[in-house]
């Protein structure tokens, strides 16, 4: 086997020594190449089918060995740690609101703070790149001006005591002592 392949390879260099004008077809050449990676490919060992997954299920059961450790271990503690306290946030809550309906309010205000901090948050890291504050003021002068005629005043305020009749009305059918609630 060994005498083929010097014997190809010598083919392979004297075809590609050979003095020849720019552009000639290389069929020889490429034929002698062709003949030496057949050759070489047929005496490369080939695994016997399942070897991966044989090295794989022996790599699982073996130990790691002293000094090393497994891959992503040292991002398990933490994200553990980080989901069990998400967990029992959660859960504490869901407890809260289920016992609490105060909470409930106050969760939703809180919820409520929190998108709209975040947005501001947004905006202000936004702004120098966009120049949205000088939107922003055009559209509150915008507003401001419309909401200082007698009509928007009127309404507004007219909304306000409409609101707060509401509430009063819901707070008063919400502790009445006579009716019982599955709060």
């Amino acid at each position: 086997m060994t005498e083929d392949i010097d014997r190809i390879v010598e083919r392979c260099m004297t075809t590609a020594l050979q003095p020849g004008i720019a552009g000639q077809d290389d069929a020889e050449e490429d034929a002698a190449f062709g003949a030496l990676f057949t050759l070489v490919e047929r005496q490369r060992p080939q695994p016997r089918p399942g070897f991966a997954r044989r090295v794989v299920e022996r790599a699982r059961r073996e130990p790691i060995s002293a000094g090393r450790r497994a891959l992503g271990a040292r991002w398990v503690r933490p994200i553990a740690a980080a989901v069990g306290i998400v967990a029992t946030v959660v859960a504490v809550n869901a407890a809260m609101l289920a016992f609490q309906p105060v909470v409930v309010a106050e969760r939703f205000a809180w919820a409520v703070r929190v998108t709209v901090g975040a947005g501001l948050a947004i905006l202000r890291f936004l702004a120098p790149v966009f120049g949205l504050w000088s939107v922003a003021t055009s559209i509150g002068r915008a507003i401001a001006t419309a909401l200082t005629t007698p009509e928007a005043s009127l309404a507004l305020s007219l909304t306000a005591i409409a609101g707060a009749l509401a509430y009063g009305a819901l707070y008063r059918m919400l502790s009445s002592k006579e009716e019982s609630s599955v709060w």
